[in-house]
């Protein structure tokens, strides 16, 4: 069992508790599940798991098909450490993606209920990005996976829906797994980002690789505002690449329209957190 978790989760687990269930389907409940990541066994925790339910089909069971027809967790808790640090670089060093290729054995649908996901930051509160509910189904190396995910972003805060596929993930250079989908990202205040005001409204899609996406979206935000100045509605449609290893921007088109004024422009969004181009 501890190894079967370990590949699910690619990490060492231990776990507390754990009992064998018989029907209507085989499988078993563990409860207390902590995981360390492989490459980094000495750090704290990377995450820790309240229940696992694991149920498979008595004739996979017969048939000694490796195949597990439900994986449900609730109360996930990552933590990731702060981007840039030791622990982080420890963590996840350059090549530990490997360990993401995927399960050997088929997990039918694998579901994620209740958890968080913690970043850490430097001389900072940890970002905090709770899911409410996460679905992947066949998850299985060399193949790949569609998932659906609802969950809450940090900053700016804002409410987020996602369904698409993934993969087959390439462990040995996983910025090349293949990713899609559409997407929307609802009610975010954009007071959490700077002096401006107003709720945003975002609904897009989405295909390419981890290392490069692209991009189209349309937004609307119904009284957006700088500093004290007068709320007005403005729309926008933005086509641009988003590349997964640096997280730079390169933006082909926005348009905007404020009232009767329409914007178009051009341009990058990279470098340096504190200095951008």
């Amino acid at each position: 069992i501890a190894s079967m978790l370990e590949d699910v989760l690619a990490s060492q687990v231990t776990f507390t508790g754990y009992h064998r269930t018989y029907f209507p389907h085989p499988g078993f409940v563990a409860t207390g599940i902590t995981m360390r990541r492989k490459s980094a066994p000495d750090l704290p925790p990377l995450g820790h798991v309240d229940t696992m339910v694991v149920a498979g089909t008595w004739s996979d069971l017969v048939m000694l098909r490796q195949r597990v027809e439900l994986v449900d967790i609730t109360g996930l808790h990552v933590v990731v450490p702060p981007i840039g640090s030791k622990e982080n670089h420890k963590d996840f060093p350059p090549g530990s993606g490997s360990d993401f290729d995927g399960p050997e054995t088929i997990i039918a649908r694998f579901m994620v209920h209740k958890s968080l996901l913690e970043i850490q930051r430097i001389g900072g509160k940890p970002l905090s990005f709770p899911i409410k509910q996460l679905e992947i189904r066949n998850l299985h190396k060399g193949e790949a996976l569609t998932y659906a995910v609802d969950m809450q972003n940090a900053l700016p805060t804002g409410h987020i829906l996602a369904h698409g596929s993934m993969g087959p993930m390439q462990g040995k250079s996983f910025l090349s797994t293949p990713v899609s989908g559409n997407y929307a990202f609802t009610q975010v205040n954009l007071h959490d980002v700077g002096d401006v005001s107003g709720t945003l409204d975002a609904r897009g899609v989405f295909k390419g690789t981890l290392a490069a996406m692209d991009v189209e979206t349309n937004t609307e935000t119904q009284s957006f505002a700088v500093t004290d100045g007068k709320p007005t509605p403005v729309e926008g449609t933005m086509r641009a690449t988003l590349y997964g290893d640096h997280g730079d921007l390169d933006i082909h088109a926005i348009d905007l329209k404020i009232r009767e004024t329409v914007i178009h422009a051009v341009g990058s969004i990279k470098g340096d957190p504190k200095l951008t181009n």
